[in-house]
């Protein structure tokens, strides 16, 4: 089916000389390339398949409408996954609630052993009878689906992007966001990932996870200022007020960048336009708010989901942000506005634009390409399939200098790993704590910043050692959930040629061999698993 797809792609797109001729790229070396920067790896065949017309395949990837079946098999078994964000918010809760729920009294600081095991299983009976999951459950799952999903997703190009989007809007599981993490991801990030930047803006800054990580949902207008249900004669004195976290770095990360022309007064203004938005409550601490909504006692409110405008801690006055002017009274739709403004603004395109040609081409990328791109963005609307069709057909993409010029991280590492080696991963694998040593402990990442794209923050002599640790761990079957199909020479040769097609292959081949000895009668001895763990750790394989 994939092949009938990528002819009809190939019959539809007009006929003219392929990006890479430039670059004296073979089909072969043109398909390595793009499989290496828009996928999370090559998975065996591939580079072959990709490159009868490596073209056709990348504007197939920007469709993003391969067949998911298989990859959905894999993740049925996952409780979270099926359930509204509501129901999960219901479903599953922390160990204290759990507790709370059950009716059964603490455990004494001093109970034995066998009291704490009696009362977990006494836990886990009753979490059982009513339906309920732990917080552990859920970040378990959390890890996993993502895990998945880049090592069996078809959409590969579509994965790689809803990653970089959910770097790019970092939120943390380690913060008051993580009940809301996962519907994050799967609501807010994934559908826009290859839509148009001003929707990515907008859902992730609706959404209870940013509202709650930047603190928004706490945000009400001062007290000398007027909301939308009372002038300021009538307010009365309070302890709440605005809180500028997230106004700040939507303007530092989100859209303009730190030097994109908007001063301390701007951050605090659309602070103001962004007063108001919270999160709908569904527990039992909620039900008086939740009443008073259904009755329409709480007016000038709008709820969208589990996002609640309220207009009783909107700040109602005139606000000035970027020379733009909002308010006053115009409640939910200015904040709005000042959020469409700022994904529109060229600061916000040449700062956006630069930060993916730093995660697709280099670390240092060419002005001119940077250029270019912002001039796509800004003229398409921040539409990033047209953006990702401007990268992928600049001669900067395709230039030796890009090639292999980006270290992979640990999320692309391991995926990578598992793809080529075609490993069967099972939903209870043990790579998270991989991941977490080599540094890129996914949905950890306290700062907003997210984590770094560049070579700075991944290449130490210890991260290197935990990188070949990886390695030798997977060839040799010492990772919990993860399994290997045999192999012999003939898979090694083909493998090696697939991973280092019209590079320095030989010299590689040289190296590899000359360090198999030491190697053999250091670890199991079996040549075959040596070799495959030499081939993850060469240079070649860490970068992409």
């Amino acid at each position: 089916m994939r092949k009938l797809a990528y002819l009809v792609l190939a019959l539809w797109l007009p006929a003219s000389a392929s990006p890479w001729s430039g670059a004296h790229l073979t089909d072969e070396q043109a398909a390595a390339h793009l499989l290496s920067r828009f996928t999370f790896g090559a998975r065996p065949g591939q580079v072959e398949e990709v490159a009868r017309d490596p073209q056709a395949w990348f504007e197939h990837q920007l469709l993003g409408t391969s067949d998911e079946s298989a990859l959905q098999a894999r993740l049925d078994g996952f409780p979270a996954l099926s359930m509204t964000p509501e129901e999960r918010l219901q479903r599953y809760l922390s160990d204290t609630e759990i507790l709370k729920r059950s009716g059964l009294e603490p455990l004494a600081a001093e109970a034995t052993a066998e009291e704490r095991k009696a009362r977990n299983e006494e836990l886990r009976a009753f979490r059982e009878q009513e339906g309920l999951h732990t917080f552990g459950d859920m970040r378990r799952e959390l890890v996993a689906q993502r895990i998945l999903h880049c090592v069996y997703a078809q959409n590969q190009l579509w994965e790689v992007m809803t990653q970089y989007w959910f770097n790019h809007f970092n939120v943390s599981y380690a913060s008051n966001a993580r009940v809301h993490t996962l519907s994050y991801e799967l609501d807010a990030v994934r559908p826009n990932a290859l839509g148009r930047f001003t929707n990515l803006l907008l859902e992730t800054g609706k959404h209870p996870a940013m509202l709650a990580y930047l603190n928004n949902a706490q945000s009400v207008a001062n007290s000398d200022q007027p909301t939308l249900t009372t002038p300021l004669a009538r307010r009365k004195p309070s302890t709440r007020g605005l809180n500028e976290n997230y106004a700040r770095e939507v303007m530092e990360l989100h859209t303009l960048g730190v030097d994109g022309g908007y001063t301390q007064a701007d951050v605090t203004e659309l602070a103001r336009c962004l007063t108001g938005w919270t999160i709908y409550p569904v527990n039992e601490a909620g039900q008086k708010l939740r009443e008073s909504l259904e009755e329409g006692k709480l007016r000038a409110a709008v709820r969208q989901g589990l996002f609640l405008f309220r207009g009783d801690y909107h700040d109602a006055g005139i606000k000035h942000v970027l020379n733009k002017t909002y308010g006053p009274d115009q409640g939910l739709e200015e904040g709005e506005a000042a959020l469409r403004m700022l994904a529109a603004h060229p600061s916000t395109a040449r700062y956006l634009s630069r930060q993916l040609a730093v995660h697709f081409v280099s670390d240092d990328p060419p002005p001119e390409l940077v250029e270019r791109l912002a001039k796509n963005f800004l003229k398409t609307g921040g539409d990033i399939r047209s953006w990702l069709r401007t990268l992928e057909t600049s001669p900067e993409f395709w230039s030796a200098e890009a090639r292999e010029a980006k270290v992979k991280l640990p999320l692309e590492l391991v995926a990578s790993s598992l793809r080529c080696l075609d490993a069967e991963v099972s939903p209870q694998a043990d790579l998270y704590s991989w991941l977490e040593r080599m540094g890129q402990p996914i949905y950890h990442c306290g700062p907003p910043t997210g984590f770094g794209d560049t070579a700075k923050s991944w290449v130490s002599s210890s991260a290197l050692v935990n990188r070949f640790n990886f390695a030798s761990a997977l060839v040799h079957g010492k990772i919990k959930g993860v399994s290997l199909q045999p192999m012999g020479q003939s898979d090694l040769d083909r493998l090696m040629a697939e991973l280092l097609p019209g590079r320095e292959t030989t010299r590689t081949r040289a190296l590899v061999v000359q360090r198999l000895p030491d190697r053999i009668r250091q670890n199991s001895g079996n040549e075959t698993l040596e070799t495959l763990g030499l081939l993850l750790e060469t240079p070649q394989f860490q970068r992409r």
